[in-house]
């Protein structure tokens, strides 16, 4: 049996290594991904409404941008459940 692998976006790539390290800069977007249009890949993802918010910072020593990410995502059952600890 033969399975269909989806190949993965851009945007879908940056995504997931967001999601594993919490930050993303341009050398290892091209190194790693070869997204040469790193900028406007973070601009879509910013305005996607994925639920992802990131600062921009200049790394002087590295001379790159680096965006320190965060991602939001659903609350889980647990969250939504009343706290377990006594009010005074």
């Amino acid at each position: 049996m033969i399975t269909a692998v989806k190949k993965l976006t851009q945007k879908d790539k940056l995504l997931n290594h967001i999601g594993t390290y919490g930050s993303i800069d341009s050398i290892v977007a091209f190194s790693t991904y070869k997204i040469s249009q790193f900028h406007s890949r973070m601009k879509e993802i910013k305005e996607s409404g994925r639920g992802i918010e990131f600062n921009q910072e200049w790394d002087k020593d590295r001379g790159v941008y680096v965006y320190s990410c965060l991602l939001y995502t659903s609350p889980s059952p647990r969250d939504k459940r009343q706290s377990r600890m006594p009010s005074s």
